[in-house]
């Protein structure tokens, strides 16, 4: 059994129990890195890329 903290929230988390806790962040180029975040702080973090990329994507078709 691995115990690790959420690097969002600090809870405990069983990686184990949880193998998807382990979340690459960054350009996935160069700069980036693996972080552990638990189930609520991925979800947290998925909607704030789609916020993101919905924001992205509407300024692009704004552009002439």
């Amino acid at each position: 059994m691995s115990m690790i903290y959420c690097e969002g929230c600090a809870i405990l988390i069983n990686s184990d129990d949880d193998p998807d806790c382990f979340v690459e962040v960054g350009n996935m180029r160069r700069m980036h890195k693996t972080i552990a975040l638990c189930e609520k702080c991925r979800h947290e973090r998925e909607c704030q890329q789609d916020i993101a990329d919905s924001m992205a994507t509407e300024a692009e078709s704004k552009c002439p």
